[in-house]
């Protein structure tokens, strides 16, 4: 039985002066820990915590709609009782600081300066009351830690826990690539993020400045593929949502103090003391931020120094997506890169992004520099403005008056000191947010898959599809206007067939005429337009580039299923791995590096397919799989794999070795992006069908 986490067993005052913590450091300083037992309170678990945040998500979206949806309103419900209790202590902290340099200061200095008035135990009175207070604020800033953090801890597991399962669940080319995911896009857009580039003149006149020769004329170079966004939310925003939390609540209760102090210096001193009150009147505006909500839009308006931040920020997200986008481009296609020696022209340009990236970094350390110096010299300045036009109107100034007011406006220091890292804060979390609203807007298409029993036939498709979500009728998608020029929307259309149960189906085509958005089809990874699909059995898989987690080969295989000996030795031969796994150095147990990095092109693409035949489903859909093998290989794959081992299963094999026609019960030609009805029969083993 586990025991209870010590945090949620911890009276107030243990949870507030953080005592709860002493066993476990001194069970640290002692070498005696048990590191098993450094874990997160069970209601503090990001499981949980995304659990309910996405549940408040979907009814935020389901009571204002998708577009209207603020992400912010949220999230202030998600922790609204925690938040307004922390703003609270936040406030009573401010009175403290405010009522022991202000008040009882006043107070022992009226009382040295004629004691005779009172009694010594009114003096001991007044000392105690400083201590009590200056306890009680050190008291109470340690709760309002202690609430802040464990708040953050929630708000950073809930924020993560989303992201992460919204991005895990992308079926969709969404259109923003891995490192552009926040802000609006630059007016020309990230110079490669959102494109697939199959036009090679223009590639190659934007990288390097000269028309392409003849031999690249005969290359088709698709450099960045659609990638899963959510990179930078799942690395750094839950941290920058983390500092939000932990500084926020300081906008709110910081004014409280500020009054408080504006108000007393003026019935000390008199009206004199608003030249130092307007003196940080004009800096704390500088470094605070103002949040303004419409009815329609959720903006975040942030002035002075939390502007510039933002600004800043958002200038520097958007280069570090785009180089990030280039590097990943230039990492795929590194062979290609080198082939045309195109070194020095991507190396200038990821040089230039990271120039920009380091200016516009050093402009937000400047600005934070300034705020930090602010800090020191405004409450010296107001005190000496107030000082200057109080003797310049011949006004009485004792020393009691002119101590209190200095002790009033160093108070207040307490202000300056905490809202720059509270405008930052805020204004990198706002930033945050509106990067996680943007994925959770993607929406995936709606499942249109049929599972049908007892059917003769193991796929039936007649549909026609899109990538992107059609916003109108169906009819209408066919043609759209993209400035001024009528083009064709990239859809699939007047796709027609019957896969009956058993047989083999072939794809062939030219680049780019939907050889993959057909299998993606049937993924339900397109939009459904108009049509049906129907299918009798379950799916296995085996992409175009193989897909390869980090592990043994073994567990690459199997994934996750139980071990049968035999037929995993017969996997292993007929997709001739026998070979590759006798001149690894531990066999089938030799671990795969990230993205199979030990392993070539043709191996990664063998593993594959033996982990779709081990998983023995009824229908396979494989998308060239036999592209990256040699020629034997290939063969040995298509006898012994698809033909025999595969045998009674239902296939679908895109591929453009022509030499297994005779093979293969069925045979499509892909023209690009349209569909035609069946033509004749090019052989007598071999029906062709042109789409």
């Amino acid at each position: 039985m586990s025991r209870s986490h010590p945090l949620d067993n911890a009276g107030f005052l243990s949870f507030a002066t953080f005592t709860w913590m002493i066993p476990m450091v001194w069970a640290f300083f002692k070498n005696k820990l048990d590191m098993s037992s450094l874990n997160l309170s069970p209601l503090d678990l990001a499981d949980i915590s995304g659990e309910r945040l996405h549940r408040l998500w979907e009814e935020e979206v389901a009571k204002v709609g998708l577009e209207n949806a603020s992400l912010v309103r949220v999230f202030l419900r998600f922790q609204r009782t925690r938040l307004i209790l922390s703003v609270t202590v936040g406030v009573l902290v401010m009175v403290a600081a405010f009522l022991g340099p202000a008040v009882l200061v006043y107070e022992i200095l009226n009382y040295t300066e004629d004691p005779e008035k009172s009694t010594v135990s009114y003096g001991v009175g007044l000392s105690f009351a400083l201590f009590a207070i200056e306890f009680s604020k050190a008291f109470l800033m340690s709760l309002l830690w202690a609430l802040n953090l464990r708040t953050a801890v929630r708000l950073k597991g809930a924020f993560s826990s989303v992201a992460f399962q919204k991005v895990i669940s992308l079926r969709v080319h969404s259109g923003i690539s891995m490192g552009e995911i926040c802000g609006p896009d630059t007016p020309e857009g990230p110079p490669f993020g959102r494109r697939v580039h199959q036009n090679l003149e223009s590639f190659v006149l934007k990288v390097t400045g000269r028309e392409p020769t003849k031999n690249e004329y005969s290359d088709v170079i698709v450099l960045q593929k659609p990638q899963r966004p959510g990179i930078g939310v799942l690395a750094n925003d839950g941290h920058k949502l983390f500092e939000a939390v932990l500084f926020g609540c300081f906008v709110l209760s910081i004014p409280v103090l500020y009054c408080l102090c504006a108000v007393y210096a003026c019935y000390i001193l008199g009206y004199t003391t608003l030249t130092g009150v307007c003196t940080y009147l004009i800096f704390i505006p500088v470094q605070g931020c103002m949040l303004e909500t419409t009815q329609t839009k959720q903006n975040c308006f942030q002035f002075g120094i939390g502007k510039l931040i933002k600004t800043f920020r958002l200038k520097t997200v958007l280069i570090n997506a785009s180089r990030v986008c280039t590097m990943n481009e230039i990492l795929n296609s590194i062979k290609l890169i080198k082939m045309y020696a195109w070194e020095d022209s991507f190396e200038k340009k990821i040089t230039g992004f990271r120039k920009d990236e380091k200016k516009e970094l050093q402009k937000i350390n400047c600005v934070q520099n300034a705020n930090t110096s602010i800090v020191s010299i405004i409450p010296t300045l107001a005190t000496i403005f107030t000082f200057i036009v109080h003797t310049l109107l011949s006004l009485k100034l004792n020393t009691t008056d002119a101590f209190t007011t200095f002790a009033i406006f160093n108070s207040l220091r307490f202000c300056m000191g905490l809202m720059p890292m509270s405008a930052k804060t805020l204004a990198e979390a706002a930033v945050s947010l509106k990067r996680l609203r943007k994925i959770l807007l993607i929406q995936n298409p709606e499942p249109y898959l049929i599972q049908r029993t007892d059917s003769d036939s193991a796929v039936v498709m007649k549909m026609l599809l899109s990538w992107n979500k059609p916003a109108n009728q169906p009819d209408s998608l066919h043609i759209i206007s993209v400035n001024g020029e009528t083009k064709t929307l990239s859809t699939l259309r007047n796709i027609s067939f019957t896969l009956p149960k058993g047989n083999l189906l072939r794809i062939c085509g030219n680049v780019g005429s939907g050889k993959t958005s057909l299998i993606s089809s049937i993924l339900e990874q397109m939009h459904l337009l108009q049509g049906s699909l129907t299918a009798d059995g379950t799916f296995a898989y085996v992409s175009q580039q193989a897909w390869i987690f980090h592990g043994t080969v073994q567990e690459n295989i199997l994934m996750g299923e139980p071990l049968d000996q035999s037929k995993y030795n017969r996997v292993v031969d007929v997709c001739s791995l026998r070979a590759d796994l006798d001149i690894l150095p531990y066999g089938d147990q030799t671990e795969i590096g990230e993205r199979g990095l030990n392993l070539s092109g043709g191996q990664k693409q063998r593993i594959s397919l033996a982990r779709a035949v081990y998983s023995n489903k009824d229908i396979f859909l494989l998308d060239d799989p036999l592209s990256a093998v040699d020629a034997h290989v290939g063969k040995h794959l298509f006898e012994e794999c698809v033909k025999k081992e595969l045998q009674g299963k239902s296939i679908i094999l895109i591929t453009h070795q022509l030499q297994h026609l005779s093979m293969i019960s069925w045979s499509v030609r892909s023209p690009p992006q349209k569909m035609l009805s069946p033509g004749e029969s090019t052989s007598n083993t071999a029906r062709q069908l042109e789409f």
